[in-house]
């Protein structure tokens, strides 16, 4: 027969292994387990950050372009302008 001793020994660890068993498969079940909250993605700061960048980006890239198509038409307009300027100016002499 095994000693007091021994069998205390061997007594701690089935109770030891009972508990990792059921640590073990309570991870399981948590990591592996499905439900429709869960999959569903929550925006983080991080994402709303990311997206209000983006948004500021393409808004100033519509001003820039709106910027450029203005200029650009004042031009045309100055230039056309100062074309019926010079044309008026010799029809006048």
């Amino acid at each position: 027969m095994q000693s007091n001793k021994e069998e205390k020994i061997i007594m701690k660890k089935k109770v030891l292994s009972v508990v990792a068993v059921a640590a073990l498969a309570g991870a399981l079940a948590v990591g592996c387990g499905n439900s429709a909250a869960e999959t569903e993605a929550t925006p983080t700061t991080e994402t709303v950050a990311a997206e209000d960048a983006i948004v500021e980006a393409d808004t100033e890239a519509a001003t820039v372009a709106e910027a450029a198509t203005v200029a650009e038409e004042a031009t045309e307009a100055d230039t056309a302008e100062a074309e019926e300027v010079a044309t008026e100016e010799t029809v006048a002499e």
